[in-house]
């Protein structure tokens, strides 16, 4: 890297590979250039094949700062994914540069999910300071004010306002506030039988608290095909950044292939969120369980749960291909796919489980 960082942008000692890449590209960067160039959404002017430092980026956005990257078959194993998130990393870190990653075949199977994220990024991204989410720390507690009466607080695609009656439609009408009440009192009701249905069932979950909302889960590939395939995981933590003298938390999603950023929304800063130890595993099991007709979405703890019993260590695991997570600490590898029993390494609990709810476009972690 040089001393200077604004002299690492396209330098030309690259052109030469940019060129070739270009050149020789994939069929799914070609088909997303198509959607990308000539500011086609929301006016953003996109360049293909730009470099930072010596990272050439598939696409850029400069006036987000912001890089799409599309994975394909070289990077479906551990050692590249590894190589993949240092990339990111670094161009967080050192240029404020976010990466939103996707499979090949969200191109050509859902490539509105690309095109939704993007325009949620550039509307986080683009919003005034003052108007922004309340800056939280990573506990979610508020240390602003919300947004004083008046203001365009309306909420955002997928989100639900905190306070149901700010939100009434034009002319006296309250039919999103009826949606609202309606939907606490089920989501309520859901969580209440979900805790005191009997004694196995309460045995299932642990007493650890834990919170998260998120929603369109499509907007996300890793969440959605772990919430919708199978036998898929993903990991959901959280980060913090610095932004015009703000602090901001974003939330990580990431399984072996890739990983996507996602900047948190009003709703999440305002009423908080509990990552419960060290963040969550989201996954459909690839078996239902014993007394069940078929899987459903199941969280755990990203933590060890004998390595904080034994030793109160909250160190993240890592997630492995085929439902597996082995903890670097202990060596014990874990079964997600058969209630987080641990399947190889010392004898030990299984890992702890959260309640969660999923109605195919919501998932909400509630423990």
């Amino acid at each position: 890297m040089s001393m200077n960082p604004t002299q690492d942008y396209n330098k030309p000692s690259l052109k030469g590979i940019r060129r070739e890449l270009r050149t020789k590209g994939t069929s799914a960067e070609a088909m997303l250039w198509k959607m990308l160039k000539g500011k086609q959404i929301s006016g953003l002017l996109f360049r293909r094949q730009y470099s930072v430092g010596e990272h050439v980026l598939d696409f850029y956005c400069p006036s987000l700062r912001l890089a799409i990257e599309l994975d394909g078959a070289v990077h479906d194993n551990a050692m590249a994914a590894g190589r993949d998130y240092l990339r990111d990393e670094e161009l967080r870190e050192v240029y404020q540069i976010e990466t939103l990653r996707f499979e090949n075949r969200i191109v050509f199977e859902q490539p509105q999910v690309i095109v939704n994220s993007i325009i949620e990024f550039s509307e986080f991204f683009h919003t005034p300071p003052s108007l922004r989410a309340t800056p939280s720390t990573l506990e979610g507690e508020p240390v602003n004010s919300p947004p004083k009466t008046g203001q365009n607080s309306s909420p955002k695609v997928g989100e639900v306002p905190e306070r149901a009656e700010e939100y009434e439609i034009e002319g006296g009408g309250s039919m999103k506030k009826r949606t609202y009440l309606l939907f606490s009192f089920l989501l309520s009701i859901f969580l209440f039988f979900s805790s005191c249905d009997n004694d196995l069932v309460s045995n299932k979950y642990c007493n650890l608290p834990a919170r998260f909302t998120f929603s369109p889960v499509t907007s996300i590939s890793q969440l959605n095909t772990s919430c919708k395939s199978m036998g898929q995981w993903c990991t959901i933590t959280t980060f913090t950044k610095e932004i015009d003298g703000y602090t901001w938390v974003y939330a990580s999603f990431a399984n072996p292939q890739g990983s996507t950023p996602w900047p948190l929304s009003k709703l999440d800063n305002y009423k908080g969120y509990d990552m419960g130890l060290s963040g969550f595993i989201v996954g459909l099991p690839n078996i239902p369980e014993m007394g069940e007709s078929e899987p459903v979405v199941t969280c755990y703890d990203l933590a060890c749960r004998n390595c904080y019993d034994n030793f109160s260590t909250t160190k993240r695991m890592t997630l492995m291909e085929s439902g597996y997570a082995q903890c670097p600490s202990c060596n014990r590898t874990y079964n997600l796919n058969n209630t987080g029993q641990v399947s190889s390494g010392d004898a030990g609990k299984p890992l702890f489980r959260y309640r969660v709810y999923f109605n195919g476009n919501t998932l909400s972690i509630n423990n």
